[in-house]
């Protein structure tokens, strides 16, 4: 005796579970790729500022943070390293070109003193990042 096979009826819900795999697949890709990024040494919070313009990628970084530490381009430097550290970037053509993101919570006299610093080491051009300006809430 010979039996036919059943032909099972192909439900909604089969066509669903590769949808879903699909999601989860895209969902753990995202959330890998969001760490990739570098993070920087320590945490800085940027001043407000009510200029819109976006920094220049390409310029080194250099961070102050609140406890008056420094980091160039993610590498924490010593404050009277700092001029070796910055030797290498001034040897390209042009302008000195250096971008500050200090601390909003430093002190404005250290703040000035390094800006002062910098110029002491060569740096002609300098870009302090901020963060726009919050709306004042009444």
């Amino acid at each position: 005796m010979r039996f036919a096979p059943r032909h099972r009826r192909r439900s909604s819900e089969d066509s669903l579970l590769p949808l879903i795999n699909i999601v989860f697949l895209l969902l753990i890709f995202f959330m890998v790729a969001g760490r990739l990024t570098s993070s920087d040494p320590f945490e800085v919070e940027a001043p407000e500022s009510i200029s819109e313009g976006l920094p220049q990628p390409e310029i080194p970084n250099l961070l102050l943070g609140r406890d008056g530490s420094l980091a160039l381009n993610g590498e924490i430097v010593s404050r009277d390293k700092l001029g070796q550290h910055l030797a290498p970037l001034l040897d390209g053509e042009g302008p000195a070109k250096l971008r500050l993101r200090a601390d909003g919570r430093a002190d404005t006299p250290e703040v000035v003193a390094l800006m002062e610093e910098l110029r002491g080491h060569g740096i002609e051009r300098l870009q302090l990042i901020t963060q726009p300006q919050r709306d004042a809430q009444p």
